[in-house]
């Protein structure tokens, strides 16, 4: 059988690592194969950073601020305050054509893996949202039963 022919310097470099060069085409081929699934493994481990573990690693810290609940018909936003450890719920409301205001105060409480808003009376959470579905101005969440983005609106 005859061997391909590479360039003599290449070969020469290679053989100190005792290297094999394939001889068949089913040889070549599944060094190929194997030659990019281990590039691509390799670029997909250090090369891509991910963006979302910046959020997860800061914790609820950086959650001090106004939230939007979106969708929301009665255009509500959460108000984080995570010194004092509640988080304030505004609630402007249409009434016979006059705005109304009301806030509601809710309890901020961390399991490591999210934050769980809920009255201090209440045994269920009204809210809850995970570290690593966070992005950084849009947070997927659970309100009242129902997926919504939290969309900050203003950071303190």
């Amino acid at each position: 059988m005859k061997k391909a022919n590479f360039h003599p310097t290449l070969f020469h470099f290679l053989s100190r690592f005792n290297f094999q060069f394939p001889n068949s085409i089913s040889s070549i081929l599944s060094f190929t194969i194997l030659f990019f699934l281990i590039g691509f493994i390799v670029i997909t481990t250090f090369a891509c950073k991910d963006d979302e573990q910046d959020y997860k690693d800061e914790g609820p810290i950086q959650l001090e601020g106004v939230w939007e609940i979106l969708p929301s018909a009665s255009h509500s936003k959460l108000d984080f305050n995570i010194k004092s450890g509640y988080a304030t719920l505004i609630t402007d409301r249409n009434i016979e054509g006059f705005l109304a205001r009301e806030t509601t105060e809710f309890i901020l409480l961390s399991d490591g893996k999210g934050v769980r808003i809920q009255g201090e009376s209440e045994t269920v959470p009204t809210g809850y949202f995970l570290f690593q579905d966070r992005k950084k101005e849009v947070w997927l969440g659970l309100w009242n039963e129902e997926l919504v983005r939290l969309v900050q609106i203003k950071s303190n």
